[in-house]
């Protein structure tokens, strides 16, 4: 199949969205003629990987640039998306160009997984999938108030934007009319999506199996908890702190915190960290071989975000051989089964801190359910590879060409 994917960010280095958007077009690119539109600022790490690695044949990539101002979108982080929807008009232009050379079977929107970045791709007549899509999900309102008065007013305007983009964003309502599949990143997006768009889509996290090296605690009487991320208010590791706090075994536990990246939010995790006397060792921002390697040696894995899609780090800790705990919300409860982990209910941050608390204690008494745990968790991560993504995508594909 002639496959053109739309890749806003696509780069072999990095996590998030342009794993997403790498991962999707080299995996794809193995059986499949694909031709990847990108962003001008994905060209650097992309020409570094194919100067240590063969060059695929059959994958192709054109760049397109815009300049953004940054000082305005740092005043207002909204306003990113009026950027990015001048970059995907003017990836409309080119795909209508490139099509006219290779005539593609299939055109897939991968990146931006966001609902309110549709781009433009679904005007070409031809057949259309867009996603894993995700960006729905309603920061848990009780929760707020705890990331500070800022964070706590930025994502409380989220969640009203997101209910108006659900509800009035014409876009979206288009190109989900003209998408002859969607691909849902969570549950919870495949229920919005049936609610208010009356239409089914297919369930597929964003993210995929990398792997890494299996768990290997060094057992010295010192229990590790590992957690990991660019530190944004969102990711919420004063959670956990306090989770550690009110644990029985507070004395013996040690979070490892591999992330870094805004150094006041850093210093005021570390002030709540001392304040309440838990113990925490900061390896800063890291490769992210490095990062695995340090939550490898840990017992188990920690999530705590007030807003995600599936998270990257949750499929690395899993394939290391990490039990996880994670707020049942999010993609989180579409990965983590009662064999690998925790979900913890999100009703009051009091409920949810004592119930976060209580997961710690039951792992760290019960080391036979750890182990019965972290055998299942390297199981599940499995479940999530790119090769049975790439087995789900042709399916898709190939029973779209069919119904033409």
């Amino acid at each position: 199949m002639k496959i053109l994917l739309s890749c806003y960010d696509v780069r072999p280095y990095r996590g998030s969205e342009a794993s997403v958007g790498w991962n999707f077009s080299l995996s794809l690119a193995k059986k499949h003629e694909v031709v990847v539109i990108a962003n001008l600022f994905c060209k650097e790490d992309i020409d570094k990987y194919f100067e240590v690695n063969n060059v695929i044949p059959n994958l192709h990539f054109y760049y397109l640039n815009l300049d953004f101002n940054w000082s305005a979108i740092k005043l207002w982080p909204p306003l990113l998306y009026h950027y990015i929807n001048k970059w995907e008009k003017k990836a409309l232009i080119l795909a209508e160009q490139l099509n006219r050379e290779y005539d593609f079977d299939i055109i897939h929107k991968v990146t931006l997984t966001g609902f309110r970045s549709p781009g433009y791709l679904y005007k070409l007549d031809k057949p259309f999938v867009w996603g894993p899509i995700g960006g729905f999900q309603i920061s848990p309102w009780c929760l707020l108030p705890s990331l500070g008065l800022k964070s706590m007013f930025f994502y409380g305007i989220r969640n009203v934007l997101n209910y108006k983009d659900i509800l009035f964003n014409r876009d979206v309502r288009r190109c989900i009319r003209k998408a002859n599949v969607i691909i849902s990143a969570t549950q919870d997006g495949q229920k919005r999506i049936r609610k208010y768009w009356h239409k089914e889509s297919v369930l597929m996290p964003e993210v995929g199996l990398v792997s890494g090296p299996r768990r290997h605690v060094d057992d010295s009487g010192v229990f590790k908890i590992g957690w990991s991320s660019v530190f944004y208010p969102r990711k919420a590791l004063n959670f956990l702190i306090e989770a550690v706090f009110a644990s029985k075994y507070k004395d013996c536990i040690e979070i490892n915190v591999v992330g870094g990246g805004n150094l006041k939010l850093e210093n005021s995790w570390k002030r709540k960290a001392e304040n309440l006397g838990v113990n925490c060792v900061w390896h800063g921002l890291k490769k992210r071989s490095e990062s695995i390697e340090i939550i490898g040696k840990c017992h188990l894995f920690s999530i705590t975000s007030v807003a995600d899609m599936t998270s990257t780090v949750l499929l690395e800790a899993l394939s290391v051989g990490l039990p996880v705990i994670v707020p049942d919300e999010f993609g989180f409860s579409n990965v983590v089964t009662d064999d690998c982990g925790f979900r913890i209910k999100v009703k009051t941050k009091e409920q949810f801190i004592y119930d976060y608390a209580k997961a710690i204690d039951k792992l760290f008494e019960d080391r036979t359910l750890l182990e019965s745990m972290s055998s299942h968790a390297y199981a599940r991560a499995n479940d999530f590879s790119w090769d049975k993504k790439v087995q789900q995508l042709e399916q898709i594909y190939l029973g779209i060409i069919q119904e033409q």
